[in-house]
């Protein structure tokens, strides 16, 4: 059966993008976005005006080289990833279904998966309801994102109630996260709530958020992160700027939680020159735990953060006890091109604390805090190519570890270097 449904799906993958360019059939692609993103709107023929259908094809070559910085083992490799998506819309009466389709599959990996990514209706308009299973992204993705970069993304199954008046928008959340071949001991729960308010080009957000695990027994092993926020972007002329606030508290077993997290932004455009060049800056602060012995837990949770946008394209940093200054410059020759550099600085918070990766488990630590604090630097550079039913991503990225690495591995380590190709159909 397997070896049908991917033969189905190559056949896809070769056909369905020649007729689709051939007959024109998709409209031309939108402003890029964020390049290393994935844009999650299509466009499609509708067969009639209660029914659309359509298709999202994605594969992307990923190459590494020594990505422990450690070149004295022979770790380069190369994969290639798969995700084909179908996705339908049908509306019954007032009440629109959607639905999407999923099957992933990586080279390197026996996992190969068939999944219901979405399923849910939506009843009402100024007052919605969203019942099912869905992905959800708000503000700049900085507390909860879909983060479209991944194979399967964050999907949640329950309840999103949406209200909507004029310049401002209300929604409370009650969701259990659905985890694709990962079952956890206990269920994790997400609720709480996010408004918004947004007036020609300010915004201004705020929240509370609960992310609820139960590890076990719920008196000994409950983990409940909650979370509260504040959001501002404006935009005015050629200037773009921000900044965004969180502070965690709750608890960890028997342990407190008490962490901040404080990112800000700015830009610049030349709007007038035919590139629309840009220069940009970041700073996001993450806390880290100067004493992980005691009973307080000042490590942030990036709780469903999309790193990837944030913290360097090579994502192997998470939004953990991280300091990160970065630099973006970005230009666009034409409405189907741009281009993306960013360099960025990367510091631990505590020394003490570690160093951890997207998946939120420590990659390196010295529990004395000798090694220090410097991480590393890292350079990312980008092209896209959007046009019709094309999206192509080209993208190089180098490492350069930090005192605090060199220290570890005994004073030595080595660059390193990941580049992709992605090419992506919308039909």
């Amino acid at each position: 059966m397997k070896k049908v449904v991917m033969l189905l799906l190559v056949i896809m993958t070769m056909v369905f993008p020649v007729f689709a360019a051939e007959g024109d059939t998709a409209a031309d692609a939108s402003k890029p976005a964020e390049p290393g993103s994935v844009q999650e709107g299509t466009t499609a023929k509708q067969e009639d005006k209660n029914f659309k259908l359509e298709f999202n094809i994605r594969n992307r070559l990923e190459s590494w080289n020594n990505k422990d910085f450690d070149s004295s083992k022979d770790d380069a490799y190369s994969l290639v990833r798969q995700r084909y998506s179908m996705m339908a819309t049908y509306k019954a009466g007032e009440v629109p279904f959607f639905g999407e389709l999923r099957f992933v599959r990586t080279d390197l990996s026996p996992f190969t998966s068939l999944e219901l990514q979405q399923l849910y209706m939506d009843v009402g308009k100024d007052l919605r309801m969203r019942l099912g299973r869905q992905m959800m992204s708000f503000g700049d993705g900085r507390v909860i994102s879909n983060r479209p970069w991944g194979d399967t993304q964050i999907v949640f199954d329950g309840v999103r109630l949406t209200a909507k008046e004029k310049y401002f928008t209300a929604d409370m959340l009650a969701l259990n996260r659905f985890q694709y071949h990962k079952p956890g001991v206990g269920q994790e729960r997400l609720y709480g709530m996010y408004a918004a308010w947004k007036k020609d080009q300010t915004e201004i957000d705020g929240y509370f958020l609960t992310k609820e695990i139960d590890q076990g027994a719920y008196d000994d092993g409950l983990k409940q992160i909650r979370v509260t926020g504040l959001r501002f972007k404006q935009e005015s002329g050629n200037w773009t700027y921000g900044f965004e606030g969180m502070r965690q508290f709750g608890c960890d077993s028997d342990k407190q939680r008490d962490a901040y997290a404080l990112v800000t932004y700015g830009s610049y455009t030349f709007n007038k020159h035919p590139w629309k060049p840009s220069l940009g800056f970041n700073y996001d602060y993450f806390s880290g735990d100067s004493n992980p012995d005691d009973n307080v837990i000042h490590t942030y949770d990036d709780f469903y953060q999309k790193n990837h946008s944030f913290l360097g394209h090579m994502d192997l940093i998470g939004c953990k006890n991280v300091r990160d200054l970065g630099f973006v410059t970005t230009s666009q020759p034409n409405k189907f091109w741009k281009t993306y550099m960013a360099y960025h600085i990367f510091n631990l918070d505590k020394a003490r604390d570690a160093w951890y990766g997207t998946n939120g488990k420590p990659f390196l630590q010295d529990p004395t805090g000798r090694s220090g604090t410097d991480m590393g630097t890292e350079f990312d550079f980008n092209v896209r190519y959007t046009k019709k039913i094309w999206d192509i991503n080209v993208g190089y990225s180098r490492f350069w570890p930090g005192a605090f690495v060199k220290n570890i591995y005994g004073g030595k380590a080595d660059p390193a270097d990941f580049f992709y190709l992605q090419i992506e159909n919308k039909f």
